[in-house]
């Protein structure tokens, strides 16, 4: 799962707790897509520069995209 907030001053503070998810850390925006991530990640990453609300599900089968679906919602 992921999160993403803005702030204002785009200052990242606090200290994060061991998780089994990983080491896990504040990176940059542009920094996002050097990661490893799911094959379905790119379907919505441009959405999170926009200012729109959307939710998504992703339905992967033996680790592969199977199908997906985006909904922007109005606010």
């Amino acid at each position: 799962m992921m999160h993403r907030t803005k702030k204002a001053d785009d200052i990242h503070e606090g200290k994060f707790i061991q998780s089994l998810e990983g080491h896990l850390e504040w990176i940059n925006d542009k920094d996002l897509v050097k990661l490893n991530l799911w094959e379905g990640d790119k379907f919505f990453l441009h959405l999170i520069e926009k200012d729109v609300f959307f939710s998504g599900k992703f339905y992967y089968k033996n680790r592969q995209l199977a199908d997906y679906s985006i909904v922007i919602h109005e606010i």
